[in-house]
């Protein structure tokens, strides 16, 4: 059994022990960051295909976060009680075509990651230019920065980190003529170094691919969030939320 399936199988039965007794679990106080990639369409490298959900699925999800207070992502936290944002990487048509319909069912605010180089290159997969002109007028979409290149930042110098994170910033901020301040890591990658390089260039937040829940301690550069998989239920989506996956990300270390 590889790795991957280990973890997995693991992950299922934190799922399913802590959703049977949610009664013995106090919610961490703080905010989930929830991070989803696609919707019913296939994700770039995605071999082990847990990165695009169902449109069932999601709207099983955003009904349940219902009962949570949701806040923009873009936005300073608040962590009084127990706060989720929703953000999606890279800049899927889904996005645009299942995500956006949805948070307007539920009232849900939607930030999403776009890499400039998945948007420019035409595939048919992302969205374009214009597509994501026209959604920044939206009152429950906002945007982030997801690479230039999308590629892990931790394998470049420091100038080559700036370059990529330059070049993208400055595509956005002048193609939707506002600041970005917000940048989602691509594929997670992300150490002290590039960290501290996003604050120099002044970004406000950066978001990580580590499972946790943000709190007044988080380091703004190395916001944890909670990976979705597409065969995650309502109940184990609920087990994440309450923290109990800490126990998950342990066995990973």
């Amino acid at each position: 059994m590889s790795i991957f399936h280990l973890k997995r199988r693991l992950a299922t039965t934190v799922s399913r022990t802590f959703g049977e007794i949610p009664a013995l679990l106090k919610p961490i106080t703080g905010r989930r960051v929830l991070m989803y990639h696609a919707v019913g369409e296939p994700v770039v490298g995605d071999s082990n295909a847990i990165y695009s959900i169902s449109k069932d699925r999601l709207s099983e999800h955003f009904s349940f976060l219902d009962e949570y207070r949701r806040e923009r992502l873009e936005l300073s936290p608040i962590y009084d009680g127990c706060t989720v944002s929703i953000s999606f990487d890279d800049g899927y048509k889904s996005f645009r075509d299942v995500v956006v319909p949805l948070a307007e069912q539920w009232e849900i605010p939607v930030h999403v990651f776009v890499s400039r180089e998945f948007i420019l290159e035409g595939h048919q997969t992302f969205m374009n230019s214009a597509d994501i002109k026209s959604l920044s007028t939206h009152r429950l979409v906002s945007f982030g920065v997801h690479g230039n290149h999308h590629r892990d930042l931790t394998l470049l110098d420091d100038e080559g980190i700036r370059l990529d994170l330059d070049m993208a910033r400055d595509w956005l901020q002048e193609l939707l003529s506002r600041e970005i301040t917000t940048l989602s890591y691509p594929f997670g990658g992300v150490n002290s170094r590039v960290a501290r390089i996003a604050a120099e260039l002044g970004f406000s937040f950066g978001f990580t691919s580590q499972y946790g829940i943000q709190s007044q301690r988080t380091n703004p550069h190395l916001i944890p969030r909670i990976d979705v998989w597409s065969s995650d239920s309502v109940r184990t989506l609920a087990s994440k939320l309450r923290g109990s996956w800490s126990l998950v990300t342990r066995f990973q270390r």
